[in-house]
């Protein structure tokens, strides 16, 4: 069997870095977004239980890994063994070394055999090494930030949370967080669907055999930067935002116990098209995109709870969105300036986001928040970095007519605008991002160890 092993020193006790592993949620919390894997179903504990995983690898060919956590021993180790999945053998063991009263050390020790015997002595072993190296340099990175959030932060009680638009980029990405804190996640749906919240938008009641809900967490909306603005897009642009955020405001007042935060997606798009420095009291700006974020923000209004608006900037993840269209284009060298090319982008990556997301509900937070972090890239360099990164060459440039051409007013507003957001009331109120710079932030969502 082949052997594999990565280890790395955490500044958290024994206790606490194995105690973490406990956490509902953390198995979702470790699959690097890279991956089309999905979790079928979580483990009860890490003593004698079983997970199943399902691996998407492409369009026709997936697979099922069933796999039981065995040998615990608490604070010392437990292992997980493949009864079945994609590998002919698979055996995974995790090791917690105590250093000293504020140290320890997790080391993965993994042996395993590929399918397929003939072909992994050629090539399958090393195509594995690389990948299992990317996803625990990216596991070990998440076990440290999500250990040093939770020290930094001091949650008074297990929390009810509702989120609408739980099957989008962000609400995939917050729910296993928010679990790992242990508070218990209802996905709002408009269909009847076991331990949810039904959403009735056309009554504005929400049903179902959810608890007092504590907080509501509004992510929904048509996205806006797939395709031209044709008219019955921006009708879908705006029911999916103002109307149904209107209806969910409605919803809220008439629950038993209301709900005492509300917390609204919005965009910066708010500010149009600016290269001065943004914050939270820049005033609107004057395209279509800055109307519909106000007119959506104003929807949220009410007398009964406590609201913030997330102003959110170009969210970066490997597992969709602006990155993954990215990475893909630029893998085949298509990755493009677009007009100048200087238009600056207003980024965030997905982790620093759900961080935030916790920060602004610990801390008690209302109003406006730019969701961005301190230090915008153009255009331009977003591209030649990704193509660094992946080793390929951007030589494509598309001016600013073909792109208006091709994307019309979408292209104009979205492609073709520059966003100068800063973060200022986040950074006001303590919170500190993992990942300010862009390099650093795209070597750790790529899987680049170097």
């Amino acid at each position: 069997m082949t052997k594999f092993s990565r280890r790395m020193i955490f500044a958290h006790t024994v206790e606490d870095l194995f105690s973490w592993h406990e956490r509902k949620g953390v198995i979702k919390r470790l699959i690097p977004p890279w991956e089309n894997v999905s979790v079928i179903k979580e483990p009860e504990s890490l003593n004698n239980s079983e997970a199943v995983l399902l691996l998407k690898l492409a369009p026709l060919v997936q697979f099922r890994w069933h796999a039981i956590h065995l040998d615990y021993i608490k604070n010392k180790q437990f292992k997980d063994i493949q009864l079945s999945g994609p590998f002919r053998k698979w055996e995974h063991k995790h090791i917690f070394n105590e250093i000293d009263g504020q140290h320890s050390e997790l080391v993965d020790d993994i042996d395993f055999e590929p399918m397929f015997r003939l072909f992994s002595n050629i090539f399958a072993e090393k195509v594995i090494l690389q990948k299992l190296s990317s996803t625990f340099a990216y596991r070990h990175t998440i076990t440290r930030n999500d250990l040093d959030f939770l020290n930094s932060i001091k949650p008074e009680k297990k929390l009810n949370i509702a989120i609408a638009g739980s099957r989008g980029m962000i609400g995939r990405a917050l729910i296993p967080l928010l679990e790992s804190h242990g508070h218990t996640v209802y996905p709002i749906f408009r269909e009847q669907i076991d331990n949810s919240v039904y959403f009735d938008q056309i009554n504005s009641t929400l049903t179902g055999n959810q608890e007092n809900i504590d907080i509501v967490i509004n992510l929904a909306g048509e996205p806006i930067g797939e395709s031209r603005w044709t008219d019955e897009k921006k009708t879908l642009f705006e029911k999916s935002r103002i109307d149904f955020t209107k209806s969910l405001i409605t919803a809220c007042s008439k629950l038993p116990q209301k709900p005492f935060h509300f917390i609204n997606a919005s965009a910066i798009g708010f500010y149009g098209n600016r290269n001065t420095l943004l914050t939270e009291e820049s005033p609107k700006g004057d395209l279509y995109i800055s109307d519909l974020c106000e007119k959506w923000e104003k929807s949220t209004e009410n007398s009964f709870m406590k609201t913030t608006i997330l102003r959110i900037g170009v969210v970066l993840s490997p597992a969709s969105g602006a990155l993954r269209k990215l990475i893909n284009l630029c893998n085949l060298n298509l990755g493009a300036k677009l007009g100048t090319g200087e238009q600056l982008i207003s980024w965030i990556t997905i982790d620093d986001l759900i961080y935030s997301i916790l920060h602004i509900i610990y801390n008690k937070l209302e109003g406006v928040f730019n969701m961005t972090t301190p230090h915008p890239v153009t255009q331009r360099e977003m591209v030649d970095k990704i193509s660094a990164n992946l080793k390929r060459t951007r030589f494509i440039s598309l001016n600013e007519d073909l792109v208006r051409a091709v994307y019309g007013k979408m292209g104009d507003e979205i492609l073709l605008s520059s966003s100068n957001a800063y973060p200022e009331k986040l950074i006001k109120s303590g919170f500190n991002f993992y990942f300010e710079n862009i390099d650093k932030a795209l070597r750790h969502l790529m899987g680049i160890n170097s």
